[in-house]
């Protein structure tokens, strides 16, 4: 069953989301959004040419991701992601434990529509350091 308005409510916690992102996962993400060679511009002026990018870092576009609120609760069909704020705070290597904190932060009806704002802090299992906030906004369609 779906989780409608009214099952859900503003300072709601859901468990804990954790996961890892492996080299893999960043060579296959690499792979979507490269286009061919990379070059290199030192700020030396030298250059040398990549094949592909660093897969040992973690880009936040791959930590910012719908899989703690899919696995919190079932998403009714048609859900508008209307915004979402990301806040990078500390660098995330492939193969560092993470954990996503997931909470409603608030809920309101505004012209009729019905609107959920989410957050999201995500955590270095190792050190326990904040590693990156996420701030989404959706309009509920039931």
């Amino acid at each position: 069953m779906s989780a409608c308005f009214s099952d859900l409510s503003q300072g709601q916690s859901f468990p804990d989301y954790r996961f890892v992102v492996s080299e893999d996962n960043c060579r296959d993400f690499d792979d979507c959004v490269s286009h061919g060679p990379i070059t290199l511009t030192r700020a030396s002026g030298s250059t040398e040419q990549l094949d592909t990018l660093d897969t040992k870092h973690v880009s936040l576009f791959q930590m910012n991701n719908f899989l703690v609120m899919k696995a919190a609760f079932k998403f009714p069909d048609n859900v508008l992601h209307a915004k979402e704020q990301l806040r990078s705070i500390a660098p995330v290597n492939a193969g560092d434990k993470l954990r996503m904190d997931f909470n409603i932060t608030a809920k309101y009806v505004k012209r009729d529509r019905k609107y959920f704002e989410f957050g999201i802090d995500i955590y270095n299992e190792d050190t326990g350091n904040k590693v990156m906030e996420i701030g989404r906004t959706a309009v509920w369609p039931c």
